[in-house]
């Protein structure tokens, strides 16, 4: 599977994400290991699946702006802005 992965970023960042009105982020958990996510919400289209060791607002941004490359400048997005468990507020990953 790890041969597969440069491949699959190739096509990965091909995609013209400028059809995506509403993104929809959010932080999911892969055997303890987070990932920032985001998905078309008319379509189901997961555009962002990136694995780090930090969630916090820059990071985000970071991966949020290496999207507009491809297209990305949604009307709005929608995020939950939770903590994870566990976490103190205003504490970052």
């Amino acid at each position: 599977m790890r041969s597969a992965v440069p491949h699959a970023q190739r096509i990965n960042q091909q995609h013209d994400l400028s059809r995506i009105l509403i993104g929809l982020l959010d932080e999911i958990f892969q055997a303890a290991r987070s990932r920032l996510g985001g998905v078309d919400a008319a379509s189901t289209f997961c555009f962002l699946l990136s694995p780090e060791e930090h969630r916090d607002g820059d990071t985000w941004g970071i991966r949020l702006l290496e999207l507009v490359d491809q297209g990305f400048a949604p009307k709005a997005t929608v995020a939950d802005s939770a903590r994870a468990p566990g976490r103190a507020p205003g504490g970052s990953a």
